[in-house]
Parts: C-alpha cells; structure tokens; sequence
C-alpha cells in the first residue's frame, strides 16, 4: 500500500530514543540514517526485482548511534535526539536556514580539516541474525576521521 507506515521496525528510522538489547546500550537517531538507509534499501529493492533475492527476503536494515547503558547513556542519548530534531525543525525556516549556511554549515565539497581527520575515531557495532535465528556480531572501530 503506498504511503503507509512499513510494518516492520527496521524499515523505517529511528526517531527517538531506545534501548537496544541486542548491544546493551542506549541509542539515538545517527544524522545520516536519513541517506544512508534508504541507499541501502533502495539497492535491496533494485536487486530484489532483478533477481528476486536481494540481500534475502528476511533482510532489514537500521542505523543508530549508541551511547553507555545507565542514566548517563539515557540522557545523552536524550539531550542529542532533542538537539537533532531543534536543528531539524530550526532549518526548516528560511532565514534560520540562511544564517545556519553562512555560518555554520560546511559549504559544497567542503570537510574536515586535516587535524580533524587525524583526531577523529569511529566505532560501529554490526548485529546480524542468519536465517536459522543465530545472532552474529562485530565491531569496526578505527582511530582516523571515517570521511
């Protein structure tokens, strides 16, 4: 049915915060979900119709950021999901969203400064269940700037 809400929770972003079970830890809506999930589903859609299998039929996708368990997690987790959906919400707004360009934003084809790279880190947390029901992890984590 065309524009109605997917039925399963991993076809669509999270919004909010949550704990996830399968990590241990608080999460929260990670800024690029909004690009990169749907270029992931979107690839599954398009294998799918070629060759009738995608990644799977049972295949989901999500993205989220995680943070600690206890409060401390719950409230990051928190103050940064209400920070993204002000910043969202804030440029909506035509003139909000000029002053953000000319002053915060980076410009087209502009990025990280060589000591930001230098000094960066990422940290993903892969969870993945086999068709049999088997739950497979994995970390990724690198001390330079992903980008």
């Amino acid at each position: 049915m065309r524009g109605s809400a997917p039925k399963d929770p991993f076809d669509r972003d999270q919004r909010g915060v949550k704990f996830d079970r399968d990590i241990g830890r608080w999460t929260a809506p990670f800024v690029m979900a909004a690009i990169n999930t749907r270029v992931v589903r979107r690839s599954h859609a398009i294998l799918q119709a070629e060759n009738q299998k995608g990644y799977g039929p049972r295949f989901r996708y999500n993205e989220a950021m995680s943070f600690a368990k206890g409060p401390a997690g719950l409230a990051a987790a928190t103050m940064l999901t209400a920070g993204l959906g002000a910043f969202m919400g804030a440029a909506t707004i035509d003139s909000v969203r000029s002053l953000l360009g000319r002053t915060v934003l980076p410009s087209p084809g502009e990025g990280p400064s060589k000591q930001q790279q230098d000094s960066g880190f990422f940290e993903l947390h892969v969870v993945a269940r086999t068709e049999s029901g088997k739950k497979i992890t994995g970390r990724i984590a690198g001390n330079k700037d992903p980008g």
